[in-house]
C-alpha cells in the first residue's frame, strides 16, 4: 500500500455537490485501490459497514490503527478533536476548549484537520470554544471544505460572520450560541435549519438575520437576550417569504408590542406547526388572547409554547376546539456548554 494520496479533483467536486451519495464513495475507493493508497481500502471497509457487515467494523478498525501515519498523521494524537469517520473521511469533527491556551491548541489541531486529506470531505463541524471565536472564523473562512453542510459555534465572546458565507454556502444546519453575533448580508440558498442564540443581540444583527435569503428554512430559532424589543426587524422576518418554515422560535424579549398582531396577518401563520414564544417577558395575556382570536388562521399549528405564567388552564381554554397544546417555557439554551 502507497502513503502518497492521489486526489481526484472531478470525483471531489461531484462529491462536495452531495456528500451523502455513497455510490461516489465507491468510484472513489476503486479509484485509490487502483493506485494503491489504503483510503481506498478504508473506504470499501466502511461501505460493507455501513451495509451491516460485521467483519467490515473490525477490518476499519485494523486500518486506522495499522496505518494511522497516512490516514491520521498528527491527528492520532490531538486531545481536543473527537472525529467520525464515514465513506473513508472524517465525516464529522467535534472540538471543545475552555481556556485561552487550550483554545490555542483547538485551533491549531482543526486547522491540521482542515489541511489533512482526511479532512478535505467534511461534512460536520462542532466547536464550542471559550477564547478565540474570530480566529476560528477567520480559519473556517478561509478553508472550510466544499462539502460543509452542518456547522455549529458556540463562543462567549462576539463574532463577525460575514466572511464564512462565501466558503459555506452549501449549509443545510447552522447554530451560533454567542454573547453576540454580527451575520453580515446572510445567502444560503441551501439551508434548512437555522439558529442564533444571543445573550445580546445588535438591532443591525436582527435585522441581517431577517433579511436572510434562505428559501430552504424549515426550522428558525432565535434567542434575542437581554430584553431587547426589536419590533421593525421582527416584522420584517414575520413578512418575508419562506414557503417552507414550518418551526419557529423567538424567545427572550423578542415579542415586542404589535408582535402578535403581525404574527396573525403573516404567510407564517397558515404553516407553522410549531411556534415558541416562550421566556419572552414583554408577551402579555392580550397578545395570546388575540392568536386565540385568530386560531383558525393556524391551521396546521399543533404546538405552542408560551412564558411560563401563561400556561394555564384559563390560556389553554382560549385554543380549545384546536389541536394545538399550549406548553410552558421551553429550556434555555445550555449557555454552559461553552466550556467543557
Amino acid at each position: 500500500m502507497s502513503d502518497v494520496e492521489a486526489c481526484n479533483a472531478e470525483l471531489e467536486d461531484a462529491i462536495a455537490r452531495d456528500p451523502y451519495d455513497v455510490d461516489l464513495y465507491a468510484v472513489y475507493a476503486d479509484w485509490l485501490q487502483q493506485r494503491g493508497h489504503v483510503r481506498g481500502e478504508l473506504i470499501a471497509a466502511q461501505l460493507a459497514e455501513l451495509r451491516g457487515s460485521a467483519e467490515a467494523v473490525e477490518a476499519r478498525e485494523d486500518l486506522l490503527a495499522i496505518h494511522a501515519g497516512a490516514l491520521l498523521g498528527p491527528l492520532a494524537s490531538d486531545r481536543h478533536l473527537a472525529l467520525t469517520w464515514r465513506c473513508g473521511f472524517v465525516h464529522a469533527a467535534a472540538a471543545a476548549a475552555g481556556e485561552d491556551a487550550t483554545s490555542r491548541e483547538l485551533l491549531r489541531g482543526l486547522a491540521t484537520l482542515l489541511a489533512h486529506p482526511s479532512g478535505r470531505l467534511l461534512v460536520r463541524l462542532d466547536v464550542r470554544i471559550t477564547h478565540g471565536g474570530p480566529e476560528l472564523v477567520e480559519l473556517l473562512a478561509a478553508h472550510a471544505p466544499p462539502t460543509l453542510r452542518d456547522l455549529r459555534i458556540a463562543t462567549e465572546g462576539e463574532l463577525e460572520l460575514a466572511e464564512l458565507w462565501p466558503r459555506c454556502r452549501r449549509l443545510r444546519g447552522l447554530a451560533i450560541s454567542a454573547a453576540s453575533s454580527h451575520p453580515g448580508e446572510l445567502v444560503l440558498p441551501q439551508l434548512e435549519r437555522a439558529a442564533f442564540h444571543h445573550l445580546d443581540t445588535t438591532d443591525a444583527a436582527a435585522r441581517a438575520i431577517a433579511a436572510a435569503h434562505v428559501p430552504e428554512l424549515v426550522e428558525l430559532d432565535l434567542w434575542l437576550g437581554r430584553g431587547v424589543a426589536h419590533a421593525e426587524p421582527l416584522r420584517d422576518l414575520l413578512h418575508r417569504e419562506r414557503p417552507l418554515l414550518q418551526r419557529l422560535r423567538l424567545r427572550a424579549a423578542a415579542c415586542a408590542p404589535g408582535f402578535a398582531s403581525a404574527l396573525t396577518q403573516s404567510g407564517l401563520a397558515a404553516q407553522l406547526l410549531e411556534l415558541d414564544l416562550s421566556h419572552n417577558p414583554l408577551l402579555g395575556g392580550e397578545d395570546l388572547r388575540l392568536l386565540a382570536r385568530s386560531k383558525v388562521i393556524f391551521e396546521r399549528l399543533r404546538e405552542l409554547r408560551v412564558p411560563e405564567v401563561h400556561a394555564n388552564e384559563q390560556v389553554r381554554a382560549w385554543f380549545a376546539g384546536t389541536r394545538i397544546e399550549v406548553l410552558g417555557d421551553s429550556e434555555e439554551p445550555p449557555w454552559s456548554a461553552y466550556v467543557p
